[in-house]
């Protein structure tokens, strides 16, 4: 058996316990999750007050380092950087310290270890930590999907534009958050998605931001408008048909009669958005934060809502169908006693 031949087998006898790893490592998240999203939130706001000038702020970089990996050693650096990115010359660091959280890394390296030796020297150690190395950086790329949401209230942090990374360090990353607020309008917008088509996936037309813009008497169809930022828009008379709106931030905005129509609307934020005389037809709402809202003039005809987020208020709408009521969750209330 030669080294490439070994190498393959290799990775074929250990994947099971890879992963493992990996169910592991998404159960411990499950667990920590919350704590972890709520420390980062802490460092940046705490890397932000330190900062004489607020507004020179244009990225902001959660990166999980490889230096450590190899020694167990997992930390996660939060990097704030000005408009030049990681050209900045003086950028604010702080590091944290996830090693618990990645914990089950340091058991299956034992593992990967004691299955080299049969391999009479084919296989060398840094084969094994280039294999944690990578279950690392996978699961940690991951963990953007559940960690999106931290930053959507990033606005009342009085910021102006800001990109957030997660990732691998420098571009080797990938966007979870856009804001650019000001200065855009209806006919940029629509310029701008002309040949925007969810047939033909382009990752250029993810995380638009088009805040504070005016749109009226629009009709938008089958666009990639992934996490777009639409928050304190204004629209009348719009219409959007399928469309990829999953993430996608309408907070603070005025909507009068809209209609969304088949449209993937999983996980966005509608809070302290004004309804008046809205539809939802057969769309995914999964997810989806109504909490605060008046929506006495909202429908929701055959739209799928497992999860979406309303206040108690809101059950006295016309809106929902009795399946609809039974997959919607209610915003938690004080304890009274």
């Amino acid at each position: 058996m030669n080294r490439k031949e070994a190498v393959l087998k290799y990775k074929e006898e250990t994947s099971g316990y890879l992963n493992e790893c990996i169910k592991t490592l998404e159960e411990n998240f499950l667990r920590e999750g919350e704590r972890l999203k709520n420390d980062i939130c802490a460092e940046v706001l705490g890397l932000l007050s330190d900062t004489g000038n607020k507004d020179r702020i244009q990225y902001i970089q959660v990166s999980l380092l490889r230096s450590g990996i190899d020694e167990d050693v997992f930390q996660i650096l939060i990097s704030l950087h000005d408009k030049t990115y990681f050209l900045d010359k003086n950028p604010l660091m702080q590091t944290m310290d996830v090693s618990s959280l990645f914990a089950p890394l340091k058991e299956v390296r034992i593992k990967l270890y004691q299955c080299m030796e049969w391999y009479q020297g084919k296989i060398e150690k840094f084969d094994a930590d280039r294999m944690v190395r990578e279950t690392a950086m996978g699961f940690f790329k991951k963990m953007a999907d559940q960690c999106r949401r931290l930053f959507r209230d990033m606005e009342r942090w009085e910021t102006g534009r800001l990109v957030i990374k997660w990732g691998e360090f420098q571009e080797v990353s990938e966007t979870i958050f856009l804001t650019e607020p000001g200065g855009r309008n209806q006919q940029q917008f629509l310029a701008y998605n002309e040949k925007n088509r969810l047939d033909q996936w382009d990752a250029r037309y993810v995380y638009q931001s088009w805040e504070s813009v005016q749109f009226a008497d629009m009709t938008v169809q089958k666009r990639n408008l992934l996490f777009i930022m639409l928050r304190n828009s204004r629209m009348e008379r719009c219409q959007w048909e399928s469309c990829m709106m999953h993430g996608a931030s309408f907070r603070d905005a005025g909507l009068k009669q809209v209609i969304f129509a088949g449209c993937d609307l999983s996980g966005s934020d509608f809070r302290g958005t004004v309804f008046d005389q809205v539809q939802f037809i057969q769309c995914n709402l999964e997810a989806a934060d109504f909490t605060g809202d008046r929506i006495d003039t909202v429908q929701f005809t055959g739209s799928r809502m497992d999860g979406a987020a309303f206040s108690r208020e809101s059950l006295s709408c016309g809106g929902f169908d009795a399946s609809q009521l039974q997959q919607i969750q209610m915003e938690e209330e004080p304890y009274v006693f």
